[in-house]
């Protein structure tokens, strides 16, 4: 066995035993090897080094008054922390600082502000949390890594920004500027993959966990798939890249590709208030205001709004459609802006998924709304940096 494989699976090791103690107290280096398969001598090396390095404490466990007592390991997940970057909506950043227990320590958000280019954004980003962990006393070497939500997709091979609704990230190697001006580890994905991953492990039950889609709502749509158990990609990381499907409607101009039909020119936040209003808008023009208006107005079930939820309610049920006959979900979530009209809109879905399935009659298709789409991104970009993270280099 070569040394790589060794330090491989003593990085493997390591994960098993933070995953174990991550929100269980009060274990024992026996309960941990039992619940892990370990050995106990593995269990309790790990736990030595970790101990050493900060990552966790122990003491001794009350509930023995004779012989030997045994000392319970608890992670010190309130030292530890991961930067969650929301970058997906144009002129609008959105920071937040999770420890390990994906506790909100502190989020920040900034909208309407106009970022020259991408290194102007990332600076400010920087600045606003250099800031913070100063003030509050927080060093840098507790920061596990910086997680980034994008609404496009960040090609793996080439290392950039693509089919991105905020054209300044569009083409940009941006994990490589975070992390020239971070210094610290950079996980960059789109919403849906970070919301999937997270409700695979908090919100879907443990017989769906295995086949969940995300669908996400915003400046675009995006979905994420675990299918089997594995979140899917494809070679270059467009897999279930599912805003160009030609479904929509076909006088609709597309801003990212320029070609006519693609769904979330009809299904993102524009094109509701296109179909509300009459006419395209921008954020400069006043989107959000009018999404707003939007929202009162479906919600008072004037006319108007009204006819925009049905003709996009059932684009949602098509493209739902498609999800299921190709991927035969357990479950599928929606998030993002629709959130507060998901009640309006899943009627008209609903009837047109059960038009389309291919699966028998008595299935029920579990479609749930996420109404926090903003924590579930936050708590996905937590897991794919533990993922990456090796304690053993962390400081005490």
């Amino acid at each position: 066995m070569s040394i790589n494989d060794i330090i491989d699976i003593k990085q493997k090791n390591v994960k098993d035993i933070i995953r174990c103690v991550r929100f269980n107290d009060g274990l024992t280096k026996k309960q941990i090897a039992e619940k892990t398969g370990l050995s106990f001598s593995t269990v309790s090396n790990i736990c030595n080094e970790l101990k050493e390095k900060g990552v966790i404490t122990d003491k001794n466990d009350g509930n023995y008054s004779v012989g030997r007592t045994p000392k319970v390991i608890n992670l010190a997940y309130n030292k530890f922390f991961v930067l969650c970057l929301d970058l997906q909506l144009e002129g609008i950043i959105k920071m937040a600082l999770l420890d390990l227990r994906n506790n909100i320590i502190f989020q920040y958000e900034n909208d309407n502000v106009d970022f020259a280019d991408v290194y102007e954004l990332v600076n400010f980003a920087y600045s606003g949390f250099q800031t913070y962990i100063k003030s509050h006393d927080i060093s840098e070497d507790h920061i596990v890594g910086v997680g980034v939500a994008i609404s496009g997709v960040f090609d793996r091979k080439e290392g950039k920004i693509g089919s991105c609704m905020v054209p300044i990230l569009e083409g940009q190697p941006l994990k490589k500027i975070i992390s020239d001006v971070f210094h610290l580890p950079v996980y960059v994905d789109n919403e849906s993959n970070l919301s999937v991953l997270a409700a695979q492990l908090y919100k879907a039950k443990d017989d769906y966990k295995d086949n969940v889609i995300y669908l996400y709502i915003g400046e675009g749509v995006g979905v994420g798939v675990i299918s089997d158990g594995t979140l899917i990609r494809g070679e270059n990381g467009y897999g279930t890249e599912i805003g160009h499907i030609p479904i929509g409607n076909m006088n609709y101009q597309c801003r990212t590709c320029h070609s006519y039909g693609c769904v979330e020119t009809d299904l993102s936040i524009y094109g509701f208030v296109k179909k509300y209003t009459g006419r395209f808008m921008g954020r400069k023009e006043g989107v959000v205001k009018e999404w707003n208006n939007f929202i009162c107005d479906v919600l008072d079930n004037k006319p108007e709004a009204m006819n925009v939820i049905q003709e996009n309610g059932i684009i949602l049920g098509q493209l739902v459609s498609i999800l299921v006959n190709l991927f035969d979900p357990a479950l599928i979530y929606m998030g993002g802006v629709i959130a507060p009209i998901y009640d309006k809109l899943y009627p008209f879905i609903i009837d047109e998924v059960k038009k389309r399935l291919l699966i028998p009659n008595d299935r029920e298709i579990m479609i749930e709304c996420d109404e926090n789409s903003d924590y579930t991104i936050f708590k996905g970009s937590v897991e794919r940096l533990l993922n990456m993270w090796d304690p053993l280099f962390a400081i005490t």
